[in-house]
């Protein structure tokens, strides 16, 4: 994916350089941040795999069964944050400061 995403900015770069006559750019543009974005998340997600057990995983489908909500995008972006920490990605936050807090 990443090859993908490389080669959408290089179309951007050369588009943009001869004038963008046919407004395409802000698609590739939004077509390369959205395949980033996705990156990210897989790569979120395999790390959360890897010190997940299956019990956590179950547990937390438990409970989302038996309530029927899943976690905020306030709590999903700390969660968020706290892989990419894991992950050695981010910005580690302040003495006192909750992780994801902005």
């Amino acid at each position: 994916m990443s090859d993908l995403i490389e080669r959408l900015n290089d179309a951007w770069r050369k588009l943009y350089g001869d004038g963008d006559e046919h407004d395409v750019c802000d698609t590739i543009a939004e077509a390369a941040a959205a395949l980033e974005a996705a990156r990210e998340d897989a790569e979120r997600w395999r790390h959360a795999r890897r010190i997940l057990t299956v019990e956590d995983i179950e547990s937390a489908q438990d409970m989302f069964d038996a309530f029927g909500f899943e976690g905020n995008e306030h709590e999903n972006r700390k969660a968020d944050a706290a892989i990419d920490q894991a992950r050695g990605k981010g910005i580690v936050p302040e003495a006192g400061q909750e992780v994801g807090d902005g």
